[in-house]
């Protein structure tokens, strides 16, 4: 295959900078490349509506339609382009290369399985909601929660983090006991990289979120 990456799985954060590659040495013709034989494109599907039955794109069906659109033309066979990805939010996502010879032949490859354009959950709210118990709520289906570790407070400790078992935008944070119901609200930081979303987006680091009193 030409097309290395984005090959399948990747979660891209629309917006950024990333690098389309392919394998260049592999790309040859018996009637010579054109000077610039390089041609880029993408498919995708629109994310929302979406419905995920796991934590992996694969498992995600829905939306709103789809539609493709290029993105370079008369490149150089030089193996990476970097693309500013969309601002928009794309669950079944592939690139396609095509390549032109001097006599106007051409050749396709695709990412070999799709991937997803969209943004990293963010958390809305946190709430004691009893002695020992944190629920850190987030905008979106979480499918890892991460490491216990990477979420800090004043004055609280947490020995565990789960997914909640009905609700999977809520993260239980199991903590010491706070022995105190009348808890006087503090804030809450969660590391860059500790939640994993059912799309395959991790989190950017979360600070100064609000814990609310539920108890």
């Amino acid at each position: 295959n030409a097309l290395t990456s984005p090959n399948g799985g990747e979660a891209w954060k629309q917006g950024t900078n990333r690098t389309i590659t392919w394998n260049s040495a592999g790309i040859t013709d018996n009637f010579n490349l054109n000077a610039n034989p390089i041609s880029l494109s993408f498919s995708f599907t629109f994310s929302s509506p979406i419905t995920c039955t796991a934590g992996s794109p694969g498992a995600c069906s829905g939306g709103g339609g789809g539609g493709g659109a290029t993105i370079a033309s008369n490149e150089a066979n030089d193996g990476s382009f970097s693309w500013t990805v969309p601002s928009a939010e794309y669950l079944a996502t592939r690139i396609h290369i095509t390549v032109t010879d001097a006599a106007g032949n051409t050749a396709t490859d695709q990412s070999d399985n799709t991937f997803v354009i969209g943004l990293p959950p963010t958390v809305v709210a946190a709430r004691a909601v009893s002695n020992t118990l944190l629920e850190v709520v987030w905008n979106k289906p979480v499918s890892q929660a991460g490491a216990f570790i990477n979420y800090t407070a004043t004055g609280i400790t947490p020995t565990a983090a789960a997914v909640n078992g009905t609700n999977d935008t809520i993260i239980n944070l199991t903590v010491n006991p706070l022995n105190n119901t009348g808890f006087t609200a503090t804030d809450l930081t969660v590391a860059v990289d500790t939640i994993t979303d059912v799309l395959n987006f991790k989190n950017e680091a979360a600070t100064g979120v609000a814990i609310v009193d539920k108890q």
